[in-house]
């Protein structure tokens, strides 16, 4: 698409709408596209795209929201250890946070049916007469105000509707024609030091590994400018001034930079105040964006001044790995310590105060991994050392990104354990009962457990049992009757199957197999809200019913 790259090297788009068209546009209508996306913003070239693929019957891009909420410390660790060990089950340390939450919920959901049905029968009046009660609380009057209430002023005034970001961004758009107003800059010209890389590339390894260094280090230097320039437009509140909504609209329409590159960047500039010696080699091009999320972790404790050298020291002499382990389990260790579930020793303090140290030299750093991941994954309440603590502990952000299905699968799931167990629960609670779940199935003491599992794969000619499916990737053994109601860990209760059909068809309910493995497993495929199926395959995948047809 030379048509797209011309207009991108000349700035005529910025890299935002060009990081729109390029995931849509074809050489064959690329002009077209490249002159509607001058005319709009990237608002509306978005949407534009967005109804260019439904009339093509194009799939879109999953849209994304954040989840986050506050817990304590102690819970903070134990939520990075159950991220780790989900990525250890599914052999890849790319999957993101996500990722792990689904499967934590997924695990939690399969095993819910029956520990509700296995209940006393009072219990559906129970948890009516406490949802009356909670309803009454959050609706009485407001001190000195006889007769307000929270419900009386919906009745009266109509609930408060919810800001929407994206019609306020329509109208600041339509009132200002697109900030004509404003100068637009064109024919830049690159700085001295980038023009010279411009030019035919030698094919001598040590001058291209020169090269590739050199505009990593000038990107980085690029991007510690950007984050001030931004932090000080949105400290100016200048948005008001310019007609854009916020700092982050600015960033997406004036510079091309996407909302959470903006808000990183401004994050990182007004982490990096208290620690001058960082930020120096930040500004230098010496960090790399995962040496600078690795950093925000653990110097954004109490005390982290103490350790900025060390850290520094640690970053410029080891490996990325090696600094990420030694990251991680600092973070665990200080999370323990902080929830009062270990308590501080000699090589946590300086000068009196615990902070966030590295591990010593020579350590065992995996051993401690391991040893403080199971602490974590075992911490609860009832194990926390201080009262005070308990009570008054400090508390953490838990934040990852989720498409709109998993928000909505993890509200529901969240709704339904407040339901079952308490509405006065908070969000962090549900999420520990959730990675309960999930660890009482997948984190397994026995050595001899992956023994077994390899057992059950070969078996199963490393291959899922899923009838029709090829899969031989990504394989886990799956109990027929599942541990949460009593399954055993036995040949002939285990049966492979792939993550996907695991996780997405047995455990959302999609799927359900009964019997004896290997050779008398009956399968019910395609499971609908009142108990049918689309299909049931019988042993010897002889198909009992079909709805639909053979499989093919």
């Amino acid at each position: 698409m030379p048509l797209l790259r011309a207009a991108s090297d000349g700035a005529e788009l910025s890299p935002s709408h060009v990081r729109l068209l390029a995931g849509f546009v074809t050489a064959q209508n690329e002009a077209e596209w490249i002159a509607r996306a001058q005319r709009l913003t990237v608002r509306g070239l978005r949407e534009a795209i967005r109804k260019a693929r439904q009339a093509e019957s194009k799939p879109e891009e999953p849209e994304q929201e954040r989840i986050r909420f506050d817990a304590p410390a102690r819970f903070k660790a134990k939520w990075l250890a159950a991220v780790d060990l989900f990525r250890k089950l599914e052999g890849r340390d790319d999957l993101c946070e996500s990722a792990a939450a689904e499967a934590f919920v997924a695990e939690w959901s399969s095993g819910e049916d029956a520990t509700t049905n296995s209940r006393d029968p009072r219990h559906d009046q129970e948890a009516t007469a406490e949802l009356l009660r909670y309803l009454r609380a959050s609706a009485s009057p407001a001190p000195g105000r006889p007769g307000s209430n929270s419900a009386n002023a919906s009745l009266r005034f109509g609930a408060p509707k919810p800001v929407d970001r994206e019609e306020i961004q329509r109208l600041c758009e339509e009132r200002t024609d697109h900030w004509s107003c404003l100068p637009r800059l064109r024919n830049v010209k690159l700085p001295e030091r980038l023009a010279s890389l411009d030019k035919e590339l030698s094919d001598d390894t040590d001058e291209l590994d020169r090269e590739l260094r050199e505009i990593a280090i000038l990107r980085r230097q690029l991007d510690a400018q950007t984050g001030r320039i931004l932090s000080t437009y949105e400290r100016l509140r200048l948005d008001l001034d310019m007609d854009f909504v916020d700092a982050d609209h600015y960033a997406s329409e004036r510079a091309g930079i996407g909302p959470v590159q903006a808000r990183t960047l401004r994050c990182w500039e007004r982490f990096l105040g208290p620690f001058p010696h960082i930020e120096a080699a930040y500004f230098r091009g010496e960090l790399s964006e995962r040496h600078m999320r690795a950093l925000t972790e653990v110097l954004g404790r109490n005390g982290a001044s103490l350790t900025e050298q060390e850290w520094l020291e640690r970053a410029r002499t080891l490996t990325l790995r090696r600094f990420e382990d030694e990251v991680r389990a600092t973070s665990l260790r200080l999370g323990l310590i902080e929830g009062g579930v270990i308590r501080a020793e000699a090589r946590d303090r300086r000068r009196d105060s615990v902070v966030a140290a590295p591990p010593p030299a020579g350590v065992d750093l995996q051993a401690e991994i391991q040893e403080l991941e199971a602490l974590a994954l075992g911490a609860s309440e009832a194990n926390v050392l201080s009262a005070r603590v308990r009570a008054h502990g400090p508390t953490l952000r838990v934040s990852f990104v989720a498409d709109l299905d998993m928000r909505t699968f993890w509200d529901q799931c969240v709704e339904a354990c407040r339901w079952s167990h308490g509405l006065q629960l908070r969000e962090w609670q549900c999420a520990e009962r959730f990675i309960d779940a999930f660890v009482a199935v997948w984190d397994q003491k026995d050595p001899y457990r992956h023994v077994l599992e390899h057992k059950v794969i070969a078996r199963d000619g490393y291959r899922c049992t899923v009838p029709g499916c090829r899969m031989r990737r990504n394989l886990q053994a799956h109990h027929v009757r599942w541990r949460s109601r009593g399954g055993e860990d036995s040949l002939d209760n285990l049966t492979t199957l792939c993550s996907a059909h695991h996780l997405h068809g047995v455990h959302e309910l999609r799927i359900n197999v009964t019997g004896i493995a290997p050779h008398a497993l009956t399968w019910e495929l395609g499971l609908r809200s009142d108990g049918s199926a689309l299909m049931v395959v019988g042993p010897g995948e002889r198909i009992l019913d079909a709805r639909v047809g053979a499989i093919q």
